[in-house]
């Protein structure tokens, strides 16, 4: 294994170079290889990620944005689920926050980083490993976090860097895909997405709403011109009804079982 860090001129600059030095041996006897790129100016989402994918020598790639937990066993069981067919483009997690079928609401946001606080979210990640959920194709993966071969990244270029800073790249690439690869939910394997300041709304914390509306919609019209507006408009439902409604996400296959096994535990 390796780890591939890029620190987009990030706010925490500072911080994520002290958490390197600190944490240096025992991130290289876990990982073998460790590079930090440190930029002084924020490229975007897309050409950082591709920097880091093409300086990486696995068979794997397991794309990662910096505001997850991964419990236990999660990204052996991305890149197990994804070797499993060579069908498999994709493999995508299950999450608490996403604009994605891959959405189940079982788990309130990180308040706290407490060993209670991931004690509840190793749970949560052990009940989803011992479902019966097995894969699931969906019609969109989010690119929070995802394994794919890099063979299959290198041919299809990962995200196309002129989705500029965020919105629709990963979209993008899963309809590039979609027509030769499966995309898959991983129904066993849970990633925990978002820290004490939120997930999948970062962005709109980060930058002004014009900025965030002004890139939205741009990067809709690249997305829109590429693939259709049909497509578009279908995508933009699609994931909005995921992020708001249970119906249209992997709540109701966990929830009940969950639910029970919550109070079961409480009860003790």
């Amino acid at each position: 294994m390796e780890l591939i860090c890029v620190d987009d001129a990030s706010p925490l600059r500072n911080e994520t170079i002290e958490c390197f030095r600190r944490h240096n041996e025992r991130l290289s006897a876990r990982f073998g290889r460790v590079v930090v790129d440190y930029r002084d100016t924020n490229v975007g989402f897309a050409k950082g990620y591709n920097d880091a994918a093409n300086r990486a020598s696995g068979e794997v790639l397991i794309v990662a944005n910096s505001d997850l937990y991964f419990p236990c066993g999660s990204v052996r069981g991305l890149a197990d689920t994804l070797l499993r067919s060579e069908a498999y483009g994709i493999v995508g997690p299950v999450t608490n926050d996403c604009y994605s079928i891959q959405k189940a609401d079982l788990c309130s946001g990180i308040r706290d980083y407490d060993a209670d606080t991931f004690e509840h979210i190793e749970t949560l990640a052990r009940f989803i490993r011992g479902s019966d959920v097995g894969t699931l194709e969906a019609p969109c993966l989010s690119g929070f976090c995802f394994a794919i071969r890099s063979e299959i990244a290198g041919r299809f270029g990962l995200f196309d860097e002129r989705f500029a800073r965020a919105y629709f790249e990963d979209f993008d690439l899963c309809y590039r895909m979609k027509n030769e690869f499966k995309l898959i939910v991983d129904g066993s394997t849970y990633v925990h997405h978002g820290g004490v300041q939120g997930g999948s709304n970062s962005l709109w914390r980060q930058y002004s709403a014009l900025w965030n509306t002004r890139r939205f919609f741009g990067n809709g019209l690249l997305f829109a011109r590429r693939h259709g507006y049909v497509a578009w408009l279908k995508q933009m439902l699609h994931q909005n009804a995921a992020y708001h409604f249970k119906r249209y996400n992997l709540t109701q296959l966990y929830e009940k079982e969950w639910l029970e096994q919550s109070s079961g535990d409480s009860a003790q």
